[in-house]
């Protein structure tokens, strides 16, 4: 790969949440802190149970992340960065961070520049470290709670004394990004103990989607909120900490191995387009081109000044379907308006059995 590097730039979803006041929210599926470890001096989470269920947030009690006043963005990584593999390719070559098995993903933009234009002029702008690690801080956690801190991620190859967790993800002001920052305080750091960042990030298929899981990775606060209108500007790409800018970019690694494929003769050129398509999802419009070596992710959202609301009107109670399977708890919704016997609703029970297999 020679000469001037072409960009594909991938469309993300970028959402916002303005809000006056702290406002409480779906927290995170796991919060890794709440196990017990030993730092050698001192017991930490002494009286829980070193089991996995303990790290994971009961149903119906999600509600427990507290989200401080100002803006809180959300984007969504682009289909291509979504999609594995069962078996391991150029273009998907990480895994999730405590598995050592499959599905195979590429690995996710771990720089951010976020944004804020007001009136045309940017009035802030901020890098999100996306993979950025800080080491656990019970202290902290102890007097100001998990919401304070950075979101909770395993740390399964750990040195004794240290904690089962890190922290991950910070943004600092633009002007300040490389003040204090070493290659080995990043996921992919030069010790390669840890995984590089994806969409499942620890292995939750729902790690990027929900904000509670990736608040801090793929989201960002303002604690200030637009005097009439903003506009916040997402711009993500890879870059490997201590290495080259792209060493972490799966569209680079793919071109990589293109171009020894093709020097041992088991490609032809002309291949180029439909392989790119079919094995990372991406196919350029305009064939005469070269084919884009770098990913570059763009995304950008409109926040206005809230107005005052009229009250709310009276809401009606929540109708909520219980079963021992998602089967027979629609099932009891349905049969509450079409059928009031047992036989009803167990007549339903199989009709819906039936439609939903």
């Amino acid at each position: 790969m020679t000469g001037a590097v072409d960009f594909v730039v991938l469309p993300v979803a970028v959402h916002a949440l303005a809000t006056p006041s702290p406002v409480q929210v779906v927290g995170a599926d796991l919060d890794f802190s709440a196990l017990p470890w030993s730092d050698g001096e001192r017991d930490h989470n002494a009286n829980v149970p070193n089991i996995g269920a303990f790290a994971m947030t009961r149903p119906f009690e999600q509600g427990q992340l507290m989200l401080g006043a100002g803006v809180h963005l959300h984007w969504t990584l682009p289909a291509a960065l979504r999609r594995g593999a069962v078996q391991r390719t150029a273009f998907c070559t990480a895994r999730g961070a405590t598995s050592n098995r499959g599905p195979f993903l590429p690995a996710a933009p771990n720089r951010w520049l976020v944004r804020r234009i007001e009136g045309g002029v940017c009035r802030a702008a901020w890098i999100v470290e996306s993979d950025f690690v800080a080491p656990a801080d019970p202290e902290r956690r102890a007097h100001e709670g998990p919401d304070a801190l950075p979101v909770s991620y395993p740390q399964p190859f750990r040195r004794p004394g240290t904690a089962p967790y890190v922290h991950l993800g910070r943004a600092i002001a633009l002007m300040e990004r490389y003040e204090g920052s070493h290659p080995e305080d990043y996921l992919a750091g030069p010790d390669r103990r840890r995984a590089p960042l994806t969409c499942v990030g620890y292995g939750s298929p729902e790690f990027a989607t929900l904000h509670g899981n990736c608040r801090g990775v793929f989201g960002h606060r303002d604690p200030d909120l637009p005097a009439v209108e903003a506009v916040y500007e997402v711009t993500g790409w890879h870059e490997a900490p201590g290495g080259r800018p792209a060493a972490l970019d799966p569209l680079w690694q793919w071109h990589a191995d293109w171009d020894r494929r093709l020097r041992e003769g088991s490609v032809e050129p002309a291949g180029q387009a439909d392989a790119l398509a079919g094995e990372t999802g991406l196919r350029a419009r305009d064939a005469d081109r070269a084919s884009p070596q770098r990913i570059v992710c763009y995304g950008r959202v409109i926040v206005r000044a809230s107005e005052p609301e009229d009250p709310p009107g009276p809401v009606g109670a929540d109708v909520v379907g219980l079963g021992h399977s998602a089967t027979e708890a629609l099932s009891a919704l349905v049969a509450r308006d079409l059928g009031n016997t047992e036989a009803d609703r167990d007549r339903i029970e199989r009709v819906v059995a039936e439609a939903v297999r």
